[in-house]
């Protein structure tokens, strides 16, 4: 006969064969007791599954205790730092910052504003009066050269087919219009291009003798005397720290024979040793004025119309022209000779030239680039 069991869990009656009680699915005793006791075991497994798992939501619990009060005793700046990104944790609490506590002190001085500061302004070159008349003086205060002014005008130039002295370079004579110009009076002496080497200008000089004289641009002595050994650009930058250039051979020769266009510096009348130094017979270096450079202005008879001095003997001069075939006709304003060449123009003969070669109108052509004992310079500016 079919038994029906209790379900413990429910109350409700099962068949007696059930093993679960079929309205709560509740595992089934045998009887009463039995059923108490399947219900105190469930109990008691279900007390035991709690109790492996108790130990870690305590210690969890603790850990986020912990963490709690470690973020609310962290200043924010470290917390950010340690965090990368901070969260807002609720609004921070302000924490007053102390007053300033004012401190004594001394009422300072009242000083003046910097003044100004200037830029300094470059000074400009030294200038000749620009008012000047012919055969005003001006002393270039670069070397100490003194330069005397040749007016505007009109210049003759060059030599007559009719001159038997006169070179197939000479010719033809013809008439040139010349802008006023300064130029030295005298050529430029040793101790003036000692000046430039000093100041970096100029080269080195080289060569310290003369055509008789083993001392002679360091001899104090001689200091007054022009300086040789150099070459056309030697002379050329010379010029050119002075303020200066060379001159043209219009610009040269016109100084040399004033407006009349006179055969010597000084006039027509044959050179002496009173006039210049030259070399009276060429055939005989024994027959010369001094057979070596003499100092500059020794001979002030011998003086240009414009008071110029040493511009016959004494030593040649490099002028800024090329040597062409022959004098060039053209321009009439302002020559400034031919546009190339092998050989620059020397002009005033030197102290071995006899009297054709001391002539105002004599031509000669020299290598730019050899440095001899006996071409010296002037500028003219």
């Amino acid at each position: 006969m079919n038994t029906e069991v209790v379900c413990a869990n429910c109350g409700k009656p099962a068949p007696g064969g059930a093993i679960f009680c079929p309205v709560c699915g509740h595992a089934l005793g045998g009887d009463g007791s039995g059923k108490e006791n399947a219900g105190q075991q469930a109990e008691k497994r279900k007390t035991n599954i709690w109790l492996p798992v108790l130990p870690l939501f305590i210690l969890s619990g603790l850990c986020l205790i912990f963490v709690f009060l470690v973020i609310r005793g962290t200043p924010p700046v470290l917390l950010a730092s340690g965090l990368g990104t901070v969260a807002a944790v609720g609004k921070p609490t302000q924490t007053s910052s102390p007053s300033p506590t004012a401190t004594a002190s001394s009422t300072p001085t009242p000083t003046s504003p910097p003044a100004p500061t200037t830029t300094p302004t470059a000074t400009p070159p030294p200038m000749p009066p620009a008012d000047a008349k012919s055969k005003d003086i001006w002393v270039s205060p670069i070397d100490g050269m003194t330069l005397v002014y040749i007016p505007a005008g009109q210049s003759l130039i060059g030599s007559l087919d009719s001159d038997p002295d006169a070179w197939i370079y000479e010719k033809p004579q013809h008439r040139v219009y010349l802008s006023g110009y300064w130029m030295d009076k005298t050529l430029v002496t040793n101790a003036m291009y000692a000046r430039c080497v000093q100041a970096g200008a100029c080269p080195t000089h080289k060569m310290d003798i003369s055509y008789t004289r083993d001392s002679y641009y360091t001899n104090a002595e001689f200091e007054n005397y022009p300086v040789i050994y150099v070459t056309w650009d030697n002379a050329q930058t010379y010029c050119a720290w002075a303020g200066r250039k060379l001159p043209t051979e219009a610009q040269w020769e016109a100084a040399a024979r004033g407006s009349n266009g006179n055969k010597y510096p000084w006039g027509n009348s044959p050179p002496g040793c009173n006039l210049l130094n030259y070399a009276v017979s060429i055939s005989t270096k024994s027959n010369t004025c001094s057979g070596d450079t003499t100092a500059v202005g020794k001979y002030p008879q011998g003086a240009s119309p414009y008071g110029l001095l040493d511009m016959a003997g004494n030593v040649w001069e490099w002028v800024a022209d090329w040597l062409g075939p022959n004098y060039l006709v053209e321009p009439h304003e302002n020559p400034l000779g031919s546009a190339t060449g092998e050989l620059r123009v020397i002009r005033g003969g030197f102290y071995f030239g006899e009297a054709k070669f001391v002539r105002a109108a004599m031509r000669v052509g020299h290598d730019p680039n050899d440095a001899t004992d006996f071409i010296g310079f002037r500028c003219v500016r």
